[in-house]
């Protein structure tokens, strides 16, 4: 009877271990792809002002919870050609109409824009990857509380959970680490 307990114990942990190691190293992964694709726009973007022209509202269409969002709609001429540009914002926030504000806006696609803050740039990295590191972490701890060792491979992924943190953690305090990003501002 202990026996069968004990076993169904293992087996559950097993899962929980399978389940947090496998759902955090792909939560990760889609971190890093996040950081990659918010890098690359920095890479490519240009820095303009821009102002909040309106709002554009959208109502959620859960009938028992109604909820109304804001997203700016932005105004920025682009500073070579003088173009100007009316967007929608992707992430919906509350700024004054007339606020100026910075604007980054990728210069072969200037309809994709960001404003030009911590939130707004780096949110969505950093909590993916912050996810992921922490369920994987937890994945290593389920596992290590089975065998109550520490093997090469879960000290390979502890090292590449750790030097995952500190870089979105360095990112989230503004330390650089990198080679300092250049923004062509025109």
């Amino acid at each position: 009877m202990i026996l069968s307990h004990l076993r169904e114990v293992n087996v559950i942990r097993n899962m929980l271990q399978n389940i947090f190691l496998i759902a955090g190293l792909y939560v990760l992964f889609g971190g890093l792809v996040s950081w990659y694709r918010t890098k690359n726009f920095l890479a490519r973007c240009v820095k303009t002002k821009g102002v909040v022209v309106s709002h554009h509202y959208q109502t959620s269409n859960d009938e028992e919870d109604k909820t109304t969002r804001s997203f700016p709609i932005l105004r920025f001429n682009h500073p070579i050609t003088g173009t100007e540009y009316t967007v929608r914002s992707n992430v919906s926030g509350i700024m004054q109409e007339g606020q100026e504000i910075e604007i980054l806006f990728d210069q072969q696609d200037p309809e994709n824009t960001k404003i030009d803050n911590l939130s707004h740039t780096w949110m969505i990295p950093i909590i993916v990857t912050f996810l992921g590191v922490f369920f994987s972490f937890l994945g290593v701890l389920i596992r290590n509380s089975i065998t109550n060792t520490i093997g090469v491979f879960d000290k390979i992924i502890l090292f590449f959970l750790s030097v995952a943190f500190i870089l979105t953690l360095g990112k989230f305090v503004k330390i650089k680490f990198d080679v300092p990003r250049t923004r062509r501002k025109l």
